[in-house]
């Protein structure tokens, strides 16, 4: 689960759901952490991608690739995203 201000994101084993509106959309792997900055949700999964999902709909908006491991640990720093994985990698 994420929160910001007041809006809360939960990730279940193989959904992303925005509480406040009831929005969902499927996800295609386990989610290992989420991170919220304005109108972006960030999803990190098991098998090392990053979806990132446009707020309030969870519109799907891009895919990021480069962890080879479960991505755990995610944060926006400013407009940066920072991941943790697995793999052992941090990225920016």
């Amino acid at each position: 689960m994420a929160a910001q201000d007041d809006v809360t994101v939960l990730a279940t084993a193989d959904t992303l759901v925005l509480l406040e509106t009831g929005a969902w959309v499927e996800l295609p792997d386990h989610p290992a952490d989420l991170a919220l900055r304005g109108d972006l949700v960030a999803v990190g999964l098991a098998d090392g991608r990053i979806l990132l999902h446009r707020l309030p709909d969870l519109e799907h908006v891009a895919t990021l690739r480069g962890h080879t491991g479960r991505v755990a640990a995610l944060a926006f720093d400013g407009d940066q995203l920072v991941s943790g994985s697995w793999d052992g990698d941090v990225r920016i």
